[in-house]
């Protein structure tokens, strides 16, 4: 298990499977408990308002195909389970922000936000939906989080390739959050179908393919350092 300080804590990894990716939530400590969080209408106008209005970044341009609407549900399904499991609102940090759409969400109920994301601009449209948050540029090879150590409740890294899978976010993640936080993400699964056939196609167009890993390794490299899958 991962020592915060001189307490060591168990930490548990919260989850829904889907078939081609996989959203993930880790939790460390004693088992919270569970009161309504809800996603109401009102959050989830004011997001749709948010991307139709704006001028649209590559990731909201995905986030409003097909799939991409598939992939947000269930984001949010995950994100609702997990503010659950807290239970109340706390300091999220949304590595990977965007343009800081999850981050909106969850300030109107009532969380604090740290953001950090490596496009500068993408941060400075961040900044703007959501002011009161802090927002900090991450350097690209950076493996260290702008956040203190034990001082967030809920880390978010949706749609970040390759870094969920990577060994420096789980020491991270591990040295950040508090007893009892949690991370929410989402895993690219090379052994699910869409992930093999990607896998395919960008090795013939001479591309890079973020599916790197298949879920039952990873799950056991999470495991190695202390993190239970719970949901």
């Amino acid at each position: 298990p991962i020592v915060h300080g001189a307490s060591r804590h168990t930490r548990r990894l919260i989850h829904a499977v889907e078939q081609q990716r996989q959203v993930r939530s880790f939790s460390t400590g004693q088992d919270p408990c569970c009161v309504e969080f809800p996603l109401t209408a009102n959050n989830i106008s004011r997001e749709t308002q948010v991307l139709t209005t704006d001028h649209l970044s590559q990731w909201e341009r995905a986030a409003l195909t097909r799939w991409g609407r598939y992939i947000t549900t269930l984001e949010k399904q995950v994100l609702a389970r997990a503010g659950q499991m807290i239970g109340r609102p706390g300091v999220v940090f949304d590595f990977g922000c965007g343009e800081g759409r999850w981050t909106g969400l969850l300030r109107e109920e009532g969380w604090q936000a740290i953001c950090g994301d490596i496009d500068e601009v993408a941060l400075a449209k961040c900044a703007e939906r959501n002011p009161g948050c802090r927002c900090v540029t991450h350097t690209m090879g950076d493996e260290r989080f702008p956040v203190d150590d034990a001082a967030v409740d809920l880390v978010l890294c949706i749609e970040v390739p390759g870094v969920l899978e990577s060994a420096w976010f789980r020491e991270e993640m591990a040295r950040v959050l508090k007893p009892g936080g949690m991370v929410v993400g989402i895993f690219h699964n090379i052994n699910s179908a869409r992930g093999l056939l990607r896998a395919v196609q960008d090795k013939q167009r001479g591309q890079y393919c973020f599916y790197q890993m298949g879920f039952s390794k990873w799950s056991s490299r999470m495991r190695s350092v202390g993190l239970d899958i719970v949901h």
